[in-house]
């Protein structure tokens, strides 16, 4: 049986706690999405050492995730190893074949291990070259300081940025106040380098460099 996933942050819990991964991102759709679930009950029978998880667009969270892996095409199947969130294979569509060879050469990587807890923040602070950790996901923030780095960023025509919802892990939310040596949130983090809270990002945008440090990717 796979584990229903419903956000970023659930998708990363469960991709960074097992060795081996296979994430389906449904199409919403009954019928193709009816024949990938009956083909993920197949194969885990044969790949017993991947763990399957699904998550489909059904609501402002589950959209933003499947957003912040760029998926292009639904349905789709990311694999992963814990040792990155970036997919080893993105497989497009309902394509068995392709799926079950790419599965076969998932499970000839040996020697993982699952990552501590300061390799979680490594892997998940380099997951987009703009990442940020805040109360809250850029499309719905909680609190007036996540509502103003999502307006700031807004404003200078970034888009394309990871946002973890600190509200969702509180392991996570408390481990990244020691492993920034910072006490409160949003944190912002700049090719996996913790540049600040919004008060800083205000002042740098104010002095004319914030432009110039955000990586071009995230525009």
């Amino acid at each position: 049986m796979s584990t229903t996933l419903n956000s970023f942050v659930g998708i990363t819990d469960f991709v960074l706690g097992n060795c081996l991964s296979a994430i389906l991102i449904l199409s919403g759709k009954e019928e193709i999405d009816g024949s990938l679930l009956e083909l993920e009950s197949v194969l885990q029978e044969s790949f017993s050492n991947v763990k399957f998880g699904k998550i489909s667009p059904s609501g402002v969270n589950e959209i933003s995730a499947i957003k912040q892996f760029d998926v292009k095409e639904l349905p789709s199947i990311l694999l992963f190893t814990c040792q990155s969130l970036k997919p080893y294979k993105v497989i497009s569509g309902y394509n068995p074949s392709e799926l079950h060879t790419n599965l076969e050469e998932l499970i000839k990587i040996q020697n993982l291990s699952i990552p501590s807890q300061n390799e979680k923040f490594k892997i998940l602070t380099n997951f987009k070259s703009l990442m940020v950790f805040m109360k809250g996901i850029k499309e719905e923030p909680y609190c007036r300081f996540a509502k103003g780095l999502v307006s700031l960023l807004d404003s200078i025509k970034v888009k394309n940025y990871g946002h973890y919802n600190i509200f969702e892990n509180e392991e996570t939310r408390q481990g990244l106040k020691e492993y920034h040596n910072w006490p409160t949130f949003p944190q912002i983090c700049i090719n996996g380098e913790f540049i600040g809270g919004l008060d800083i990002l205000n002042e740098m945008h104010s002095n004319g460099e914030l432009v110039n440090e955000i990586p071009k990717d995230a525009f």
